[in-house]
C-alpha cells in the first residue's frame, strides 16, 4: 500500500480523526490514475488527510504467489505496451480483454478472499472504485464488511457485461444515462448522473496571463493556428504518420505534440522534418496549460484527453476507425452528437476538419463557458457522502456514550 501526496488541507477537524479513504485504481493506461488523482481536488479538506491510492493488481493480488504475481501485473504491462507500440491496439485488446475477464472469473473466490482480507485489515470509512474488472469484487467485499463504497465509471459504456457496473452498488456515478440506468436495475442504492467525466479543476478555468507568458516562452506565432496533438499518457505511434499528414494542411499552423511516457514516439517526432513549426513534449503534469495555447486538439477519444479539451473549450478531432479501443468509441460518438468536434478515419478527413477550423477560428467555442460541470457535481456528491460518514460516526459515538452511562447506573 502506498500513500500519495495530496493537496494540503486548508483546515483540520478538531473533534474527530479524519475519515479514512481508499481509492482503487489501475495503471492500464493513464486514465484510471488520473481520475483517482482528480478526485482528491474535490474531497472535503479533512478527507484529504487520509487518502490512499491502491492498485489492487500490484498491491493485493500480486501477493498471493509467484504465478498470481505475474498474471496480476502482466495485463497492465501488455495494455500499455500495445498503446505505445502497436498501431491497431483496439481489436487486439478487445480479444485479450475477454481473456482476462475469463481468468478473473475463474479466480473469483480467491480474489474475493484477498480483497476481503485487505479491506478487513484496513477498515476504511469509504472505498472508492475507479476501475473495471475488479469493481464487483471490491463492492461485494465492502458490502460484506458494512463499508461505504462509491464506484465512479469513467467509460461511457460497459463493453463486457459485469465488469464496470456491480450489483447492489452502495453509490454509483457515471456520465452515461445508460450506465446509471443499468446500475439502478442491478440494485444500486443511490446513483449519480454526471454531466461529464471526473477531471481536474484546471480544465474548467483559464489563466489568460499564464497562457500569454507560456506562449512567449515557447516562442509561438500567434498568427498561426496552434494545434495540440495528444493521444493520452502513453501516446501512439500513429502520431508520427499524423505529423507527416499535417504537412498538407492549407492553413498556417504550428503544432504541439505531447508524447506522454513514449520516448520512442517523441524521438521520432523530433527527428521528423516538417514545414510547420512544432514543439514536442514528454509527460506533462499540467496539460491544461498547453490546452490554453491551442485552438484545436487532435487525439484519441479517451475519457481523459478528449473531455479535458472539451471542458477547455477546444474543438476536438478524434480518431475513430477499426483500431479505436472499444471502450472509447462511444466517447467519440458522444462528442460528435453534442457538437464538440468531429471524427476522422483517414488523413483526408483529418485535413478537411483541421482546415475548416484553422480557416475560421470563429467556430471555436466560447472558452468562458465549460459545456459540462462535473467538477461541481463531483464535489457535491463527495461532500454528501463524507457528511453522512460524519453523521454515522456521531451516532456511533452517541450510542457508545449512552451504553457507558447505562453501565454506571
Amino acid at each position: 500500500m502506498s500513500d500519495v501526496d495530496v493537496l494540503p488541507p486548508r483546515s483540520k477537524a478538531a473533534e474527530a480523526p479524519a475519515p479514512k479513504t481508499i481509492v482503487f485504481l489501475a495503471d492500464a493506461g493513464a486514465g484510471h490514475r488520473t481520475t483517482a488523482k482528480s478526485l482528491l481536488h474535490y474531497m472535503p479538506d479533512e478527507a484529504r488527510e487520509r487518502v490512499t491510492l491502491v492498485n489492487p493488481y500490484a498491491e493485493i493480488l500480486a501477493k498471493a504467489g509467484p504465478i498470481d504475481r505475474v498474471m496480476a501485473t502482466f495485463g497492465e504491462k501488455l495494455y500499455n505496451l500495445l498503446l505505445m507500440k502497436v498501431r491497431g491496439a483496439g481489436p487486439i485488446w478487445y480479444r485479450l480483454g475477454h481473456l482476462f475477464v475469463h481468468i478473473i472469473k475463474r479466480k473469483e473466490k480467491k480474489i474475493d478472499r484477498l480483497v476481503g482480507d485487505y479491506l478487513e485489515a484496513e477498515r476504511p470509512d469509504l472505498v472508492i472504485v475507479v476501475i473495471p474488472l475488479l469493481a464487483a469484487h471490491i463492492v461485494r467485499q465492502a458490502r460484506r464488511l458494512s463499508l461505504r463504497s462509491l464506484v465512479i465509471m469513467s467509460d461511457m459504456e460497459e463493453i463486457v457485461p459485469d465488469t464496470w457496473i456491480p450489483a447492489r452498488a452502495d453509490n454509483f456515478a457515471a456520465f452515461s444515462e445508460t450506465a446509471v440506468s443499468r446500475a439502478k436495475s442491478l440494485g444500486a442504492w443511490r446513483t449519480w448522473l454526471l454531466s461529464g467525466p471526473v477531471i481536474r479543476p484546471g480544465f474548467f478555468t483559464r489563466n489568460q496571463g499564464l497562457s500569454e507568458g507560456l506562449a512567449r516562452r515557447l516562442k509561438l506565432d500567434r498568427g498561426r493556428c496552434c494545434v495540440l496533438v495528444f493521444f493520452g499518457g502513453y501516446a501512439s505511434p500513429k502520431m508520427v504518420s499524423l505529423a507527416r499528414a499535417l504537412a498538407r494542411v492549407q492553413a498556417p499552423i504550428e503544432v504541439i505534440f505531447v508524447c506522454g511516457h513514449s520516448e520512442s514516439v517523441r524521438s521520432d517526432l523530433e527527428r521528423l522534418q516538417t514545414p510547420y513549426p512544432k514543439r514536442t513534449f514528454g509527460f506533462i503534469r499540467r496539460i491544461d496549460h498547453l490546452m490554453d495555447l491551442a485552438q484545436v486538439m487532435i487525439g484519441k477519444p479517451g475519457p481523459g484527453a478528449a473531455f479535458e479539451a472539451v471542458a477547455k473549450g477546444l474543438p476536438v478531432l478524434l480518431e475513430l476507425d477499426g483500431t479505436t479501443l472499444p471502450q472509447e468509441r462511444a466517447n467519440a460518438e458522444y462528442v460528435v452528437r453534442r457538437g464538440f468536434g468531429a471524427t476522422f478515419s483517414n488523413d483526408e478527413e483529418l485535413l478537411d476538419g483541421l482546415n475548416a477550423i484553422a480557416n475560421d477560428r470563429k467556430t471555436i467555442p466560447d472558452r468562458a463557458r465549460p459545456p459540462f460541470r462535473s467538477d461541481l457535481e463531483t464535489r457535491k456528491l463527495l461532500e454528501q457522502i463524507y457528511a453522512e460518514i460524519a453523521d454515522g460516526r456521531a451516532e456511533d459515538s452517541g450510542s457508545s456514550s449512552t451504553a457507558e452511562q447505562a453501565g454506571h447506573v
